[in-house]
């Protein structure tokens, strides 16, 4: 079983108003103080339903629209890819391919730009 937590119901409370109230405040900023470990305090903060409040849909908001721009790259470059691959490009739709990777930050088609500068 369990030990009893020396830590009152008043204290719990305040630490908790702290926690939700600062957003750069982390569990194991209130380690020391507490006398608890970091997943102590983890695990009363998930049982009794602590939230920040409004600050989780900015986080989820900018973190979609991150992913949507990695995944859109992505989808780019693997057409890109498939394009040049293809027997039947032609040399210089190749090129402009390669050009566009790069600028999307591929180093893949380097060399095939440059050979295709110098001609």
């Amino acid at each position: 079983m369990a030990a009893k937590s020396k830590i009152s119901k008043e204290q719990w409370a305040e630490v908790r108003r702290r926690w939700e109230s600062n957003p750069n405040m982390s569990f194991a900023d209130l380690s020391p103080e507490l006398q608890l470990t970091r997943q102590a305090i983890s695990r009363k903060a998930h049982r009794d339903g602590w939230s920040r409040g409004d600050t989780a849909p900015d986080v989820n908001a900018d973190v979609n629209k991150k992913v949507a721009q990695k995944v859109t790259l992505t989808k780019i470059n693997n057409a890109l890819i498939r394009l040049i691959e293809s027997p039947q490009t032609p040399p210089d739709v190749v090129l402009r391919a390669c050009e566009k990777l790069l600028e999307l930050g591929n180093q893949a088609c380097k060399k095939v730009t440059m050979l295709g500068n110098q001609a």
